[in-house]
């Protein structure tokens, strides 16, 4: 249990990767801060063993965030309980990855933003 850090990989002049890597239960990724940018996509691979990783984002970016459940643009929640991809809806001040409770899991977050 524990935060993890974020890496970002530059792509060219046509967009970002941020990447955290290896969250198992009870992992949260760093937060990052993303208001400037409205496309955004995330997939997520690995060892799922049964825990969900959630997408949270909050706009409090100078204080206590007080983090909220992300959605996709028809309105479901940005869980993954499974290898996918899925567009993110709400343009937030900050966003991180977390898994819920439970052992076994080493999952990679990539999160595409383009500007």
């Amino acid at each position: 249990m524990g935060t993890i850090n974020y890496s970002t990989y530059v792509v060219g002049h046509e967009f970002l990767i941020i990447k955290w890597a290896s969250l198992a239960g009870e992992d949260d990724g760093q937060p990052y801060k993303i208001a400037k940018y409205a496309d955004v996509s995330i997939h997520v691979k690995g060892i799922f063993n049964g825990r969900t990783l959630t997408i949270q984002g909050d706009n409090d970016v100078v204080g206590t965030p007080t983090w909220a459940t992300l959605n996709n643009p028809q309105g479901d929640a940005l869980t993954f309980a499974a290898e996918a991809i899925k567009q993110l809806l709400e343009n937030v001040g900050m966003i991180r990855p977390i898994v819920n409770a439970g052992e076994g899991a080493s999952l990679d977050v990539y999160m595409k933003i383009t500007y």
